[in-house]
Parts: structure tokens; C-alpha cells; sequence
């Protein structure tokens, strides 16, 4: 299963192997909503599920071979975190509160300034300098997709 996301264009080229002297193929690509004809056909899925995509090859003598392949269209998590004002030298928690909307959360990565990481889900991070501090988040869900937070 390809994993894809919601309104981002998705190509599809087919690559049947057709023997001689059969070169001349009509190609029918179903989406489900949808439909295209052609070599390579691209769709757009507006909404997060799985969808089946056809691919119908038409070839001599009106011979029919077809796959169906599913595209699973998923929305990625939305990282966030929330973190408590902090003095120089001290320890603060930072909270992940990112919201995994289709899956679970199963992976953190944390940058720090000062090139420190973490990958645990809600670290402590001690500020070495007054000001602001660059603070990093990535998400990974279940399902492979991606969120980041800067």
C-alpha cells in the first residue's frame, strides 16, 4: 500500500509489458471517484482513506487485463508542544501536545540548541543562555506520515 497525502497530486504511469505484435493498448485508469485515459494519468484525493485505483489495458484483439492497486491517503500528525518560562541554568519540562488526527504518534525527535536531541515524548531541557532558545519538534505517526515544528 502507498502512502499519499490529502490534495497533493499523485502520478500513475503504467507499466504493463504487452508482447509483439500487440503495441497498440487503450489504457483506462479508474479512481474511484474518476476516471483517465492514457499512459500516465495524475489524481488528487481531497479527503484521508484508502482508494482503489484501476488500471484497464485493452489490447489485441479486444483482450482486457486490469489491476487494482490501493492508494492509502492519510493526514499527517500536527506537532506541537508547550514548555513553562525557564531561568538560565534550570531544568524545564517540555510537553509534547501534538495531535496525531489519523493514527498514533509513535516517534519524537527533538532538537535543541546547542545540538542536543532527545527522542523520548515529553523531555527536559536545561537552558543555557538568557533569551530564546531554538526548540525543534518531529512527529511520526504510525502510518509514516510527518509533522515538524520549528
Amino acid at each position: 500500500m502507498e502512502l499519499h497525502l490529502p490534495h497533493v497530486p499523485i502520478s500513475f504511469t503504467d507499466n504493463s509489458i504487452t508482447p509483439s505484435p500487440n503495441t497498440s493498448n487503450t489504457r483506462n485508469w479508474a479512481f474511484f471517484p474518476g476516471t483517465a485515459t492514457g499512459l500516465s494519468a495524475t489524481k488528487t484525493f481531497t479527503s484521508a482513506g484508502i482508494y482503489p485505483v484501476r488500471l484497464a489495458v485493452t489490447g489485441f484483439n479486444n483482450c482486457i487485463s486490469s489491476v487494482t492497486k490501493q492508494i492509502f491517503v492519510s493526514l499527517p500528525p500536527d506537532a506541537d508542544f508547550t514548555s513553562a518560562t525557564s531561568c538560565v541554568l534550570d531544568s524545564f519540562q517540555l510537553t509534547d501536545v501534538s495531535l496525531p488526527i489519523n493514527g498514533a504518534i509513535n516517534s519524537w525527535q527533538w532538537k535543541f540548541a546547542g545540538n542536543t536531541f532527545s527522542t523520548i515524548q515529553h523531555p527536559k531541557y536545561i537552558l543555557n543562555t538568557s533569551g530564546n532558545s531554538n526548540i525543534f519538534l518531529k512527529v511520526t505517526n504510525d502510518k509514516g506520515c510527518v509533522d515538524s515544528l520549528n
